[in-house]
């Protein structure tokens, strides 16, 4: 018999639904049921608009028009010491709104913005950031095809890797004002009528660790992987 191995545990559900994988993930939300659910906690999610789930594919399929997912919030999205929030996302470049953001406005929010150019920005708290967004892409990935985004507090630094490749860096040691707010999928937080966005998104996975430190390149998790 093989000896057990950590790095070779599988994360995955336990009969019935439970969650029987990596304590560190606090939050995982991967579109293969028709009512998205917080597989850690077996939350359910509510959807806006047209917004559905394609369960075959794991995808959460947007129209840009109202169209948007929220889990209640509560202290499963707050911002811990160490932290990695990752989701994959195939929207063009020329959509401007956000997604996987918390907060309706004020300190407390971080969020994920998309200006309609390619890029992406991840803005964390409005006060005290040493820079306003605290992470932006040097280059313009979002092309229509399906990329892996994540962004990891570590330590003192935050990272933002898209496709496994590190984008940005930024020292800083703060965080954001943890809150009872909800958490947003495909759309602003901030402006949920003007910025939700056409597109599909999978996997969406909160962490209360740093799982990609120090800048080092990875190979992002499949659209399904736990």
């Amino acid at each position: 018999m093989r000896p057990f191995s950590w790095g070779m545990m599988m994360v995955q559900r336990a009969p019935g639904g439970g969650w029987a994988g990596d304590p560190n993930t606090v939050f995982l939300c991967r579109f293969d049921t028709a009512t998205p659910k917080n597989e850690v906690s077996n939350a359910s999610g509510t959807l806006f608009g047209n917004a559905s789930c394609d369960t075959a594919n794991s995808q959460l399929v947007c129209d840009g028009t109202g169209d948007w997912l929220t889990f209640a919030g509560g202290s499963t999205f707050d911002v811990t010491a160490n932290w990695t929030i990752e989701f994959h996302t195939d929207q063009a470049a020329a959509q401007v709104g956000g997604t996987c953001a918390r907060s309706a406005g004020g300190d407390p929010r971080y969020g994920f913005f998309f200006p309609g150019d390619g890029h992406v920005r991840f803005y964390c708290d409005h006060s005290g950031v040493p820079a306003f967004p605290l992470l932006a892409t040097s280059g313009a990935p979002l092309n229509g095809s399906e990329h892996h985004i994540a962004v990891v507090r570590d330590g003192g630094t935050w990272r933002m890797y898209v496709d496994g490749v590190q984008a940005a860096s930024q020292a800083w040691s703060g965080a954001p004002t943890n809150s009872t707010d909800d958490f947003f999928i495909a759309a602003d937080a901030q402006s949920t009528s003007s910025r939700d966005i056409l597109g599909r998104f999978g996997r969406v996975k909160l962490s209360n660790v740093c799982r990609y430190p120090s800048g080092t390149t990875f190979t992002p998790p499949a659209r399904t992987a736990a």
